[in-house]
């Protein structure tokens, strides 16, 4: 094969792979608006049953500090599509929890102890009514 060619050939290959990542792109971003809006719905819907009224949890009081996405990612093999949300919030107490979604089930909450929320957050920490900052 001429050189010419192999050139040819090989942009031709380039250009089809480059449609082809914009097309799962743009099918994986279609998929996300659903996959959010649950994670959303699973974050708004989790409550603590913490004994102490301090660490009491519910979802739809909480003041949201931050959200991460990770996903959708599909894998080359597989039909099912992974997405998580992970939302830093804090209760009514001024406590710090973190939420992970989960495609199935409930999702995972967690409370966050003052330092790691100062490590985590950064700028957007605030230290807990009555605390030390």
């Amino acid at each position: 094969m001429k050189s010419s060619s192999l050139v040819a050939v090989m942009g031709a290959i380039a250009i089809a792979a480059q449609a082809w990542h914009l097309i799962v792109l743009t099918k994986l971003g279609r998929q996300a608006g659903p996959l959010k809006a649950q994670a959303k719905e699973q974050f708004l819907k989790t409550e603590s049953n913490a004994s102490e009224p301090r660490y009491l949890f519910h979802g739809v009081t909480a003041k949201v500090i931050r959200e991460e996405e990770f996903g959708p990612i599909r894998g080359t093999l597989s039909r099912k599509t992974e997405y998580t949300l992970t939302i830093y919030a804090t209760n009514e107490a001024g406590e710090f929890f973190v939420f992970k979604s989960s495609p199935v089930g409930q999702g995972r909450l967690k409370h966050m102890q003052p330092e790691i929320a100062r490590a985590v957050l950064k700028d957007q920490y605030v230290p807990p009514h009555g605390a030390g900052g």
